[in-house]
């Protein structure tokens, strides 16, 4: 532990990487940018790695220097995640740092997270967006909801629950302007996609008996599925989404089925990801074990069809 650098030491360095800047650097850490100097090219001397490479008045980060400073960053920003954390228990806390979709976390793990922290006060959820894989190597995370047809390399997986039904759903003016009788009759509305499932429409049609079929391929698309959802409650047009995350929106009548009996089985499900790596800490494994039962134990009552579904059945 001894050939540790000083933490001022750490902190003058990121910040002179991060701004590629010592007069910015003392700025932000109101020193003297003399001092951000001797500090770091101390910390060159200690480590024996040229971490600048310095030309004139300006300074660029070496490669060596470009990988050592996001490590720095990573572990600064762990440190005062975990002092805050300290501060805020009035001692040793229990933390999970959990990356999870927008969506999921916001229409189902949020609103059930008070019961969590009545069965485990002393743990605390840290909850942060990501939609796409990573490297846990590279993040603060302990563990990762993930919506995907599978895990990932690196990691550890528990399956959560499938997808389930996907359904056609709009808003209730649409809904009793469009008339919809028959799977041909939502090709005619306008469609709504969501950017990561381009084929989603064409694989509804595949399974109502339309075939392949071009008009699937009209529309708008989103990026985000919170954006599509807001976009059919809007009355933009129709969407194919699983109905396990709008169960709010059906029950207070933003949304409605459509062709309740079109609904296809999904093929994604939700999984809660690690690094396998690391064995799990005792907190990690009391919110999965919550999780689990918590899903298992979610018997939402169906919305009742509405609009366009409910009048054609």
């Amino acid at each position: 532990m001894r050939n540790i650098p000083s933490l001022v030491a750490l902190k003058m360095f990121e910040a002179a990487a991060r701004h590629q800047s010592f007069t910015r650097a003392s700025e932000e850490l109101f020193i003297t940018q003399s001092a951000v100097c001797r500090q770091v090219a101390a910390l060159e001397q200690a480590l024996d790695v040229k971490l600048f490479s310095r030309a004139k008045k300006r300074i660029v980060l070496t490669q060596q220097g470009s990988a050592y400073a996001e490590r720095v960053r990573q572990a600064l920003e762990r440190l005062g995640r975990d002092t805050r954390d300290l501060v805020a228990q009035g001692g040793l806390s229990h933390t999970v740092e959990l990356a999870a979709p927008p969506t999921f976390g916001s229409e189902w793990l949020i609103p059930r997270l008070p019961h969590f922290r009545e069965l485990h006060p002393d743990v605390m959820v840290h909850l942060s967006v990501r939609n796409a894989p990573f490297l846990f190597s590279e993040t603060h995370f302990d563990a990762a909801i993930v919506f995907a047809e599978t895990t990932w390399a690196g990691t550890r997986g528990t399956n959560l629950r499938p997808e389930g039904d996907v359904v056609v759903v709009c808003s209730p003016t649409l809904a009793r302007r469009a008339r919809v009788r028959r799977p041909a009759d939502v090709l005619k509305q306008p469609l709504l996609h969501l950017t990561s499932q381009p084929e989603e429409w064409q694989r509804w049609c595949t399974a109502n008996g339309l075939g392949q079929n071009s008009a699937a391929l009209r529309g708008q698309r989103f990026g985000q599925f919170s954006w599509l959802v807001n976009a059919a409650t809007a009355g933009l047009g129709v969407a194919l989404v699983a109905r396990f995350l709008i169960e709010r929106q059906l029950a207070n009548g933003e949304l409605v089925l459509v062709l309740a009996e079109a609904a296809m089985p999904g093929m994604r499900a939700y999984f809660i990801v690690s690094p396998e790596d690391r064995e799990p800490s005792e907190p990690l494994n009391h919110f999965v074990q919550w999780l689990q039962q918590a899903l298992a134990n979610d018997e939402v009552a169906p919305a009742t069809p509405a609009g366009a579904g409910s009048s054609q059945q």
